[in-house]
């Protein structure tokens, strides 16, 4: 019983996470509708900057979406926080998350202070990292990217970190 409790309520944090943003969508899906998806969203500001880019914010988020062919191909997620813990506990979250979806993890820094890792489920390749900014402001940044729609320019920008790459190759 005690086992189950603490399952449910470490998804209940990894996908209260992931509702908190309530901007986060699917990869593969079309420019029109990541644009209708985000039309609904009253509480967002978008800025459709180009046919390739749609950036869209809140108080705490900011996510990029990111189109090659008109079908999204990645999102880059930025979530800032007034404390250091709380963003420590959406890095553990993303985490757990990922361990839950039985997703391949693989510790890019070794630093306790600034975790960085990326995460392998499917064709999909996940990077979470936590960053300082100053005393007053830390940001959790989540990238993800569907290996089988991203442009050469991407791939070729992944291969530049070793580390990331290897864990495509194994």
């Amino acid at each position: 019983m005690k086992l189950s409790f603490t399952l449910i309520s470490i998804l209940f944090c990894s996908t209260g996470l992931f509702a908190q943003s309530a901007l986060n969508c699917d990869l593969g899906l079309s420019y029109h509708k990541v644009e209708t998806f985000l039309g609904a969203k009253s509480f967002v500001t978008v800025n459709y900057e180009s046919a390739d880019r749609i950036v869209a914010r809140t108080e705490n988020h900011v996510v990029t979406y990111y189109f090659h062919q008109e079908v999204l191909y990645k999102t880059d997620l930025v979530v800032s926080f007034a404390n250091e813990k709380d963003a420590a506990e959406t890095v553990r979250s993303f985490r757990n998350y990922y361990d839950l979806a039985r997703a391949e993890i693989l510790d890019l820094d070794t630093d306790k202070d600034h975790p960085r890792f990326a995460a392998l489920h499917g064709r999909e390749i996940h990077e979470v990292a936590q960053v300082n900014l100053d005393r007053r402001t830390t940001q959790v940044r989540q990238s993800k990217m569907d290996l089988d729609r991203c442009p050469g320019n991407d791939l070729k920008e992944l291969s530049n970190d070793e580390l990331l790459f290897s864990m495509l190759y194994k």
